[in-house]
């Protein structure tokens, strides 16, 4: 049975929501609600943290399958638009971008990461 406070919680969240789709795109919200790849990574083969000028702060787990990412994860302490950043990252980190290859041209993740591999 619904309380007042959870009534009052409900009404509070709605507003949240409704506050945020005033400013952000479906998009950055789908991400918020269900973001991809979230998640630390047990033994990544090499990781990355990210300061915020806002004070969030973000960690990348990245496992490589020769010049491939074959996997990507991240963290974060941050605020909705960061948690959608760090989605759409890893999704491009392991799908490209319209298709693109995710290896870095001329180099390759490992030799940038600094795997030996």
């Amino acid at each position: 049975m619904a309380t007042d406070f959870d009534r009052a919680m409900e009404e509070l969240q709605q507003q949240v929501i409704e506050q945020a789709r005033a400013l952000y795109s479906d998009k950055v919200i789908d991400e918020v609600y269900n973001p991809k790849n979230l998640g630390r990574m047990r033994n990544p083969d090499t990781q990355g943290l990210v300061h915020g000028w806002c004070g969030d702060t973000m960690e990348f787990y990245l496992r490589l399958e020769g010049e491939r990412i074959g996997n990507a994860t991240f963290v974060t302490d941050g605020c909705w638009p960061t948690v959608a950043c760090g989605s759409m990252m890893t999704t491009i980190m392991l799908v490209g971008v319209y298709g693109t290859d995710c290896t870095l041209a001329g180099v390759g993740w490992a030799a940038a990461v600094g795997s030996d591999e």
